[in-house]
């Protein structure tokens, strides 16, 4: 009988880590693809600064 829960409890010990592994996987996915998102947003961002001369002024020589 203890051989029969330990069986089942390892069992659900392993499909808790699955579990856990399946979560932590599309979180990832979830956070890769916002993390883009906001990058591009930025780079955007960026860009627009930069073409308005508001970062740099144009006149400027380097």
């Amino acid at each position: 009988m203890v051989e029969r829960v330990w069986e089942v409890w390892g069992v659900w010990e392993v499909w808790e880590v699955w579990e856990v592994w399946e979560v932590w996987e599309v979180w990832s996915e979830i956070t890769k693809y916002i993390f883009a998102i906001t990058m591009q947003d930025y780079q955007n961002y960026l860009l627009s600064l930069f073409s308005r001369g508001g970062f740099v002024s144009r006149n400027r020589s380097f």
